[in-house]
């Protein structure tokens, strides 16, 4: 309001602001304001409305962080399809054999990630560092991780490392 009545700016329109209350909590809203002038042309006042917008910019940057987390989510997930199909298919597996190993692998991800969705990403075991074989670095980006289901939707998963 001080930029239009100082003449900064002749008017805000649809302007989004921060305002910062008495108690010093911060709402967002958008704001109009027009200046009143005398006869003269002399600003005297200002006519305004604003309206709070706190809550959609929250749910604008909830949405903004889950979209960025769902990207997140998706790429690890095609860089460990990536390293099932490449472990799967490298060695001297017969081509026939190699394929079914593959796909059994996928399928076992396929399993793990609807045990991690059914049980909210909390509820999927995980294996202690002492369960790690010796013959794997723990390290993300060389661990394979075996995950065994029952059949058809069964969400009682068990993680190795192979």
């Amino acid at each position: 309001m001080a930029e239009v009545l100082s003449g900064k700016i002749s008017e805000a329109r649809d302007a989004e602001v921060l305002i910062e209350r008495p108690d010093g909590s911060r709402v967002t809203g958008v704001v109009n304001i027009r200046p009143l002038k005398n006869q003269g042309g002399e600003v005297t006042g200002a006519i305004n409305c604003a309206y709070d917008i706190t809550e959609r910019k929250l749910a604008e940057q909830r949405q903004q962080f889950l979209m960025n987390e769902l990207a997140h989510r998706g790429k690890n997930l095609l860089a460990v399809i990536q390293s099932i199909a490449f472990l799967s298919l490298s060695g001297t597996r017969p081509l026939a054999e190699a394929r079914d190993v593959l796909i059994q692998r996928l399928h076992a991800l396929a399993r793990s990630q609807s045990a991690l969705i059914t049980e909210g990403f909390e509820g999927a075991p995980w294996p202690r560092s002492s369960d790690w074989s010796s013959k794997a670095s723990p390290t993300v980006s060389r661990l394979l991780v075996r995950c065994d289901a029952e059949p058809q939707g069964s969400t009682d998963l068990r993680a190795s490392y192979a």
